[in-house]
C-alpha cells in the first residue's frame, strides 16, 4: 500500500515495447536499497520490480496498465513521481492508497482542485477517479 505522497523523482531510462507489454528503466535515487520483487508506485501506479542495479529499477508493464494509466505516454528523459511501498507500523503521512484503477478520465483539475471527469463516467465512479488522482501528485516541469 502506498500514502499517494511523492518521495523522490526519478527519470525514465528507457522504454522497451514487446507485443502487449513493455519493460520500463527507471533511474532513481532509492534503486540501491530496492529488492526484486518490491512494489514502486511510478506516477502512481504501483510496479513490481523485475531487476534493479545501484541508479536503476526495471519493471514489466501489461498492456492493461499502458492503456489505462498516464505510463503508457512516458519516453526516454521524462520526469516521474516515485513512492515506495509502506512501512508496516510507524508513522505515515497522507493516506492509504490502494485498490485498481477503473477508468482512464481525460479532464482537468479546476483551480478550487475539483475535478472535471470526462462525460460518459457514472457519477457513482466518480469516487474512485477522485482517490486514484489524489494518489498521483502534481507532476514538476522538466527542467
Amino acid at each position: 500500500m502506498f500514502t499517494g505522497l511523492v518521495e523522490a523523482t526519478g527519470r525514465i531510462r528507457s522504454i522497451e515495447f514487446c507485443g502487449d507489454q513493455a519493460r520500463l528503466s527507471v533511474e532513481l535515487p532509492f534503486a540501491d536499497e530496492l529488492n526484486d520483487g518490491e512494489s514502486v508506485a511510478v506516477n502512481g501506479c504501483c510496479l513490481t520490480v523485475t531487476s534493479h542495479d545501484d541508479e536503476t529499477a526495471c519493471f514489466d508493464v501489461l498492456k492493461q496498465t499502458l492503456d489505462v494509466t498516464s505510463l503508457g505516454e512516458l519516453s526516454q528523459g521524462r520526469q516521474v513521481n516515485l513512492e515506495r511501498a509502506m512501512l508496516a507500523g510507524g508513522r505515515f503521512g497522507g493516506h492509504f492508497v490502494q485498490g485498481p484503477l477503473y477508468h482512464l478520465v481525460e479532464g482537468q483539475l479546476a483551480a478550487a482542485r475539483e475535478f472535471v471527469c470526462a462525460p460518459g463516467i457514472d457519477v457513482r465512479s466518480r469516487g474512485v477517479v477522485a482517490e486514484a488522482v489524489a494518489e498521483v501528485a502534481p507532476q514538476q516541469p522538466d527542467r
